[in-house]
């Protein structure tokens, strides 16, 4: 009886591998950019933010993996920063890549598209992150024609080389 249920439980495992290989194919073009610990340094020295600890707990919550707690408290960082431009682009870009990984592309364009509104100031690679992002998500729509437009922005615009070398990479997966 117990051989029976481990076998039961191998295949049904083994077909949800195979199932879900063609999601994790698509998913894996380039994975979506990420900011280091002098990112979070240099945001944390932003003046006039209210209540820093939410903003790095946000932040916290999404390098964790706990996206529904990450798009909320970013969301109440957005009501307490109204009238921090920064603070408010960074907090979209967050709530646009939790949405991503939740597979909610719909709800990451929507908050990726609000990032470039915002004077990022001394935070302008969060623009070039962001438009790989953006390409990101509307190539898991489908939308390749839209996604290389972004991704030529980021060559065209004096972005760094590493955001250079992302949107070339991706620029060849779409051909």
């Amino acid at each position: 009886m117990h051989n029976f249920y481990f076998r039961y439980i191998l295949v049904l495992f083994l077909v949800a591998a195979v199932l879900l290989i063609p999601v994790a194919a698509k998913n894996n073009l380039v994975p979506l950019a990420k900011e280091d610990r002098d990112f979070w340094n240099k945001v944390l020295e932003i003046e006039n933010i209210s209540n820093k600890n939410l903003l790095y707990a946000s932040y916290v919550a999404y390098r964790d993996r706990l996206n529904d707690l990450s798009i909320e408290t970013f969301h109440e960082c957005i009501r307490q920063n109204s009238n921090n431009e920064r603070i408010l682009a960074i907090s979209h870009y967050y709530i646009g890549k939790n949405w991503y990984q939740l597979g909610d592309y719909q709800k990451a364009l929507t908050h990726f598209l609000v990032v470039p509104r915002y004077d990022l100031g001394d935070f302008s690679n969060i623009k070039y992150a962001n438009y790989i992002n953006l390409a990101l998500t509307l190539h898991q729509k489908g939308q390749d024609n839209k996604a290389r437009i972004y991704l030529q922005k980021v060559k065209t615009e004096n972005s760094p080389e590493r955001y250079q070398k992302m949107a070339d990479t991706i620029l060849m997966e779409l051909n």
